[in-house]
């Protein structure tokens, strides 16, 4: 993982991990971060959105990097 959304993945689980999804529901961090539920509070959604978020933009920056060298070196 990048170090740029680590931060935001740490924040995420701690989170869910104080969420009732994970306490009280004996669910696992990562069944609650798929989840769309009242027991997640808006901040852990908030989170989720703006990790993803993060995650997706190293992903387009990672393939317009690879296009570029794929271009230089052709």
């Amino acid at each position: 993982m990048a170090k740029s959304c680590k931060g935001l993945a740490e924040e995420l689980v701690k989170c869910l991990s104080d969420s009732m999804c994970v306490k009280d529901e004996k669910r696992s961090i990562r069944d609650c971060a798929g989840e769309k539920s009242p027991c997640i509070p808006s901040e852990c959604v908030g989170l989720r959105e703006t990790y993803f978020n993060c995650k997706r933009g190293q992903m387009i920056g990672n393939a317009n990097s690879q296009r570029s060298s794929m271009l230089v070196n052709t």
